[in-house]
């Protein structure tokens, strides 16, 4: 459980199960937040960027997830505070769920 080398995995899952329910928004965030820990930071973009389009309850998680991709690339001023939420929460039915 939240070991570095099951992100791998745990993306081309992700990829599948969105790849058979494209509407879920709840994946596309679980993808995004597994690319950034992969330092994937263009792709995890992208899918919190579909998750938002989704005008969810994660939209506002989407958000922070796509501003701590951007944070990655130097784009964004004051980055550091999103490393504290975002490091080890994972997000379930709809939620952030606290580790």
């Amino acid at each position: 459980r939240g070991v570095a080398h099951e992100f791998p995995r745990a993306a081309e899952l992700y990829s599948l199960a969105i790849a058979q329910n494209p509407f879920d928004p709840t994946i596309y965030c679980n993808r995004a937040y597994t690319r950034i820990k992969l330092e994937e930071h263009g792709y995890a973009l992208h899918d919190a960027s579909e998750c938002s389009s989704f005008r969810s309850p994660l939209s506002s998680v989407a958000q922070a997830l796509g501003v701590r991709a951007r944070c990655a690339h130097g784009s964004v001023a004051g980055c550091e505070r999103f490393d504290g939420v975002l490091n080890g929460a994972t997000i379930r039915s709809g939620h952030r769920a606290e580790p």
